[in-house]
């Protein structure tokens, strides 16, 4: 039996938390809605390739020159993710929620991670750390031996939003500003996928988890 001196309060509002759990796993998929429709918007701008259903898929972007010779195929691609050691599984001691991690309210955090299958993961590493610098002058973290750009919505502003109707483009807004970050590494990550290329056409592999 739980010793915690939350338990006794749990139990008795616990109606309440389940309502509010419901409720904050519908906010969620509404923001997650958003967020997948101001990728799509950005992209089509931009130029630039992806797939746009974060919560129940994935959510990647990535830039057409990185594309294979072979349809639906990529050499690399910028994944909607979360941090190091987060399964976004609800597993013991990860938040619970989608908005926790996005609002940057709990442990975990949100970002797009650079994923690649032109080579191996110790030589992709590898070139990530000779490139550490270059990557964090343009906002990037390294962050499991890839380059990680967070996409951050506080919930203050968030919730005012919501309030004044105005989700929507706070979450275009805070989106196109991390996504041109984004497009600004395009050259950066295009270097370090020619330098890592052995015949690369024979490793490109899709997008997909």
């Amino acid at each position: 039996m739980s010793t915690s001196p939350l338990a006794p309060m749990i139990v008795r509002n616990v109606g309440d938390l389940d309502r509010a759990a419901h409720h904050a796993e519908r906010v969620g998929q509404q923001i997650s809605a958003l967020v997948d429709e101001a990728a799509e918007d950005w992209a089509r701008t931009a130029g630039w390739d992806g797939e746009y259903d974060w919560w129940n898929s994935t959510l990647w972007l990535a830039a057409p020159r990185w594309r294979h010779e072979e349809a639906d195929r990529w050499y690399a691609w910028f994944e909607l993710d979360y941090g190091a050691g987060d399964t976004g599984k609800q597993e013991p001691g990860e938040d619970f929620f989608l908005l926790t991690r996005l609002c940057r309210a709990g442990r975990g955090r949100c970002g797009f991670r650079l994923r690649q299958e032109i080579s191996g993961a110790k030589d992709w590493k590898k070139l990530i750390r000779a490139e550490a610098t270059a990557f964090q002058q343009l906002g990037f973290t390294i962050d499991e031996g890839a380059a990680f750009m967070d996409f951050v919505v506080e919930a203050e502003k968030l919730a005012l939003a919501i309030e004044e109707d105005g989700a929507e483009r706070l979450i275009n807004d805070s989106l196109s500003l991390v996504c041109d970050r984004l497009a600004a590494s395009e050259e950066l990550v295009t270097s370090l996928l020619y330098r890592a290329g052995n015949k690369p056409q024979l490793k490109a592999r899709p997008p997909k988890r």
